[in-house]
């Protein structure tokens, strides 16, 4: 393999860590008021996500460290989010510490893996994974859209209506990572789903 090959095959890995430098983005945006700037970045973002794998299964540039990459740019960049729209009052406590509870474990389980159990494991994420990244993105530009139109019922109900949904998706995921990390680590299975 040419080394201009080795430096294309990267692109996806590339475009995943912009999702982790655009979370500063967004937060500087929140902090200065600018939620039109902040749903442009979570835009971005939200497209980077899509770009990411869809050119990695397209071209066969996946990679083992692209597959690990790309589940913790999306959680830098959504606890970023959440985290923000929290303190600017857009989304509930209840949600923020279901969420954080998830992705937080799912973070901290990487060194846990690497260093302190160190066992050799795959990311394959199923379709339940993939929905919460999805719905996730969508909550935090609704959220910033709401913000604008803040009078809007139908908006409202909406918001609160994937809010729930969100929250029920992350218990659900959380309750079905918990056995899989216990798995990994007694070396009974070797793939996050």
């Amino acid at each position: 393999m040419f080394k201009s090959e080795k430096i294309v095959r990267q692109i996806p890995s590339l475009i995943s860590m912009s999702r982790i430098l655009l979370a500063p983005v967004f937060s500087q945006s929140i902090k200065r008021g600018q939620f039109g700037k902040a749903l442009l970045v979570t835009s971005l973002a939200g497209a980077s996500d899509f770009a990411d794998g869809f050119l990695a299964r397209k071209f066969s540039w996946i990679s083992k460290f692209g597959a690990l990459l790309d589940p913790i740019a999306d959680k830098v960049f959504e606890l970023t989010a959440v985290f923000w729209l929290h303190k600017a009052a857009l989304l509930p406590s209840w949600y923020k510490l279901i969420f954080f509870s998830r992705n937080i474990l799912q973070l901290c389980s990487i060194p846990l893996l690497t260093i302190v159990f160190p066992r050799e494991f795959k990311v394959k994420p199923k379709l339940p994974a993939k929905m919460a990244t999805a719905i996730g993105f969508t909550l935090i530009s609704l959220s910033l859209v709401r913000k604008k139109y803040a009078t809007n019922p139908l908006l409202r109900v909406l918001s609160l209506t994937i809010i729930f949904v969100s929250g029920c998706l992350e218990i659900q995921i959380l309750a079905t990572y918990l056995p899989r990390l216990v798995a990994i680590i007694l070396r009974q299975h070797d793939t996050f789903e």
